[in-house]
């Protein structure tokens, strides 16, 4: 009786699972679609234009003033790195066990997994704004492909593949069992990749890199989570002749 009762009603995590996979496959089945047809152009004109719409309710001025949209994005990419800050050393500590005496795991786990999933929809509004910023003019491809932007393309397309990689540990989420631990563990290791990336983008692209308040948020980012993973190696270390003895 309790089986069958189980199987007609699916767990929350199985229906997320379900609308992530079948949402990322939309999405690229739409964006197919419109390369195909060659309504590529249509569609980018068509986010852009929303995007100018959202920032005209914000505020910004409907002639060649666009400089809401670059504040929009600045704000935005700051946000998103200190949401994935805290969603790294988050990871870490859930690895590491440092804080099981004071909260439990799974609240960190929790606490992890939401600030990536915030990290990466930040992230995501930080480079999509860009299109209304019509002093920049960036195209849809040039936010989509990776180097393919004329405006500092190394920089920019560091940022560009950060974005990718958050999307995949994300949606390994919802994945977990289907996946099993040991190979989500693995993936896990390229959130370190995301980091980095994400760290040199927002410093050798971002134009507020030389304020002494982001000097000091890059430099204590980076050395905390420098220090955690470092106690992180060296407590594995550790646990290793452990188990041998």
């Amino acid at each position: 009786m309790s089986t069958s009762v189980s199987r007609q009603h699916p767990t929350r995590e199985i229906t997320l699972t379900n609308a992530v996979v079948g949402g990322i496959a939309v999405a690229f089945g739409l964006m197919t679609i419109m390369i195909v047809t060659g309504q590529w152009p249509t569609a980018s004109t068509a986010v852009s234009n929303i995007l100018v719409q959202i920032g005209r309710w914000l505020g910004a001025a409907p002639a060649a003033d666009s400089r809401v949209y670059w504040y929009m994005a600045r704000s935005a990419g700051i946000v998103a790195y200190l949401l994935l800050w805290g969603s790294v050393a988050g990871g870490i500590l859930v690895s590491n066990k440092l804080l099981n005496s004071f909260v439990k795991p799974a609240a960190v786990y929790e606490v992890h997994k939401t600030l990536s999933i915030l990290a990466l929809i930040v992230g995501m509004f930080h480079g999509f704004i860009l299109l209304g910023d019509t002093y920049m003019n960036f195209s849809v491809l040039d936010l989509l492909i990776p180097f393919h932007s004329s405006y500092q393309p190394f920089r920019v397309g560091l940022g560009i593949l950060g974005l990718y990689l958050s999307a995949i540990l994300v949606a390994s989420f919802y994945i977990k069992k289907r996946i099993g631990q040991r190979a989500w563990k693995l993936l896990h290791y390229t959130s370190f990749g995301v980091w980095v990336m994400t760290s040199l983008h927002g410093i050798v692209a971002g134009t507020d890199t030389q304020s002494v308040l982001m000097k000091m948020l890059y430099t204590v980012a980076i050395v905390s989570v420098g220090y955690l993973l470092t106690y992180r190696i060296f407590m594995e270390k550790e646990s290793v002749p452990a188990r041998a003895r």
